[in-house]
């Protein structure tokens, strides 16, 4: 799970999310040497309903946000190591231009739902969590012409909120992902409260080596 792929902004608090470019590509090129696939989730909705083969180390790199450094710095370097993945986008504050995402879309970058406005699910009202739910699946399915099936909990909360989920189950998502630290476990048998392994910026290659192995590299 990453967020930015940039140099933070002097005034941002949440610095941990931004990872530098050249940070981002020594990852990528570890993935790539160390015999690692990129898959979408698309790739193992089809391996759980059709029995399709995944690679050998599949992994699924996902952005949160879909901020523009995504599309100006991450992009260039997935296309140099023929990796895909999966961007989660806030439906009503895109900061990626439609052209961009279509250019992304063509080469093989997945998009899922991140809501309408990225409220915190567990504050807001019952017909609000449904609208941000839906709503947002309906709007991305309409700009990107293609059906969105996984979903991300803005700031994880509601991922382990059973009534949550099932908004989301109904929503139509075959997927939708929290923020709790891990590896994936397949068989899948929490498929709307998928765990990711958060990439800080303060990581070094041996702290992202434990995390593909591990699972975290932090106490």
């Amino acid at each position: 799970m990453y967020h930015h792929i940039d140099i933070p902004p002097r005034d941002k608090k949440n610095k941990k999310l931004w990872v530098s470019i050249k940070k981002f590509n020594q990852q990528m090129v570890y993935l790539k040497e160390h015999g690692y696939s990129s898959i979408t989730f698309k790739d193992l909705m089809k391996h759980i309903q059709e029995g399709r083969r995944l690679p050998d180390d599949p992994v699924i790199i996902t952005f949160d946000d879909g901020a523009e450094n995504i599309y100006t710095n991450a992009f260039p370097i997935l296309k140099k190591y023929g990796f895909k993945a999966c961007i989660f986008l806030i439906a009503e504050q895109s900061m990626l231009k439609i052209n961009q995402l279509k250019e992304m879309q063509v080469y093989g970058i997945e998009f899922g739902s991140h809501t309408k406005t990225h409220p915190n699910l567990l504050e807001i009202r019952d017909d609000k969590i449904r609208e941000e739910i839906f709503d947002s699946k309906k709007i991305l399915e309409e700009r990107l012409n293609t059906n969105i099936v996984v979903f991300a909990y803005p700031y994880g909360q509601g991922a382990y909120d059973e009534r949550i989920k099932q908004v989301v189950k109904e929503g139509g998502y075959f997927f939708a992902c929290g923020i709790k630290r891990g590896k994936q476990a397949l068989p899948i048998n929490n498929p709307y409260s998928l765990n990711r392994i958060l990439i800080r910026r303060d990581d070094f290659m041996i702290d992202f080596m434990l995390k593909l192995k591990k699972g975290v590299s932090r106490l």
